[in-house]
């Protein structure tokens, strides 16, 4: 059995550094008494986002899905890049001829069940 877990504690609407410390504390409790060992990527504390299965994506440019709500003139294509490397789908993007440019699908269609949650990743990524 496997008991390392590596764990991103992504911020989120609503959740502040508070309840950061707080997870964290939790979290290295259970790696110091269990013999559980937990990796935190420090670079992405302040919060916690969770991505189920099914995030809603519209039928526009992946750019447009990961900045989701934003007006596309105050979208930042290089905070999107970021999010893109982070969440796993760089490869898609450069695999891909129109890019951040590419239209997904009515909810997503054209991509896989993997590629449409690591959309709803970046989008938490690009959000915080």
């Amino acid at each position: 059995m496997n008991n390392v877990f590596n764990i991103s504690l992504l911020p989120g609407d609503g959740i502040g550094q508070e309840i950061s410390v707080e997870a964290l504390k939790i979290l290295d409790w259970f790696s110091e008494n269990t013999d559980l060992k937990i990796n935190v990527k420090e670079e992405l504390v302040g919060g916690i986002s969770v991505d189920e299965y099914d995030s809603p994506l519209t039928n526009d440019t992946l750019k447009n899905n990961i900045a989701f709500g934003i007006k596309e003139y105050q979208i930042d294509n290089e905070k999107i890049l970021k999010a893109i490397k982070l969440s796993g789908l760089n490869n898609f993007v450069e695999s891909n001829s129109k890019g951040i440019e590419f239209i997904l699908g009515e909810n997503g269609s054209k991509l896989s069940g993997g590629q449409r949650q690591r959309v709803g990743i970046a989008r938490a990524l690009y959000k915080n």
